[in-house]
């Protein structure tokens, strides 16, 4: 009786044992969520942006509390990047640089005004490099490009931005495709609220508000298959400029008022000067044949 008693003991220690040891493994091996503050009050709080991504993990989230950080960020962690209020949070580049550059995939910004880029092609308030980013309620302003999007940057989300005075574009695209951008508004840049440019194919751009650009507010040049829809052009000196039909630009549902002009097409020239210079040939042997003709005689 003693020896099934002891039996009986050991199956139930062993079995509590290998339990415990189960649920241990099982929590270690769930990473835990994990939150950084920069600036406010705390105790364990950092000074500056850059140091909490240099600490943080993947998958962490850092909040960054209201303030002005002179600093030039680096993203290049899975992070979520959280202001408290973007009026009163203040990223500023100090006139160098990009202010904010992501180079990683599938991080999150949003509730900061970022500000004073350098004024060299291609700096920025933010440099896109990555993937599968959201790019929200941020104010990007007094700044060389707003935001640029940069080859092999794809797959992005940007919404619900306010753009406006910077000095260039607001958002310059250079060999970026399949972006997204839903709700911003952009106005007063020199140049263009939008510009794509080299090949940034398949974006869709629905439900902005682009006004008072200096030369339009989406200009496409040399990109396919791009979707311009249900946008509002207000003021601008070309509203929407598209490339030639065979780059099937799809526009439709947009509002414009006030544009010096609303919708501007480019066509494809080769035909024409093939023509004008078969003319100016035709004309040329005629003018060389009467000139030579009374030599002859």
């Amino acid at each position: 009786m003693k020896t099934c008693t002891l039996i009986i003991g050991y199956i139930v220690f062993f079995s509590m044992f290998t339990f415990l040891a189960y649920t241990g493994v099982c929590n270690e091996a769930i990473p835990k969520p994990s939150f950084f503050y920069v600036g406010g009050t705390g105790l364990e709080n950092y000074t500056s942006i850059q140091d909490a991504i240099n600490y943080a993990s993947a998958g962490s989230t850092i909040i960054v509390f209201n303030g002005t950080y002179y600093e030039h960020v680096v993203v290049n962690k899975t992070i979520s990047l959280m202001g408290e209020k973007k009026n009163q949070i203040i990223i500023d580049g100090d006139n160098t640089g990009w202010v904010v550059r992501i180079t990683a995939d599938h991080v999150q910004i949003s509730g900061f005004t970022i500000q004073h880029s350098g004024s060299v092609f291609p700096d920025a308030g933010i440099a896109v490099h990555s993937t599968y980013n959201t790019i929200s309620d941020n104010i990007l302003t007094d700044n060389y490009y707003g935001m640029v999007l940069l080859s092999p940057a794809s797959h992005n989300l940007i919404t619900q931005n306010t753009i406006a005075h910077n000095h260039r574009c607001g958002i310059y695209f250079s060999g970026a495709s399949y972006n997204t951008l839903i709700g911003n508004h952009v106005d007063h840049q020199p140049f263009n609220g939008f510009g794509l440019y080299d090949f940034s194919n398949d974006n869709t751009i629905v439900g902005n508000t682009l006004s008072y650009n200096n030369y339009s507010g989406v200009n496409i040049r040399e990109s396919y298959r791009n979707n311009v829809t249900q946008n509002t052009f207000i003021g601008n000196k070309r509203g929407l400029h598209v490339p030639p039909p065979e780059f099937n630009t799809r526009f439709c549902g947009n509002f414009f008022s006030g544009n010096c002009i609303s919708l501007e097409e480019e066509r494809d020239y080769f035909p024409v000067s093939q023509v004008s210079f078969g003319i100016l040939l035709l004309i040329g042997f005629f003018v060389i044949k009467r000139w030579i003709a009374p030599k002859r005689r």
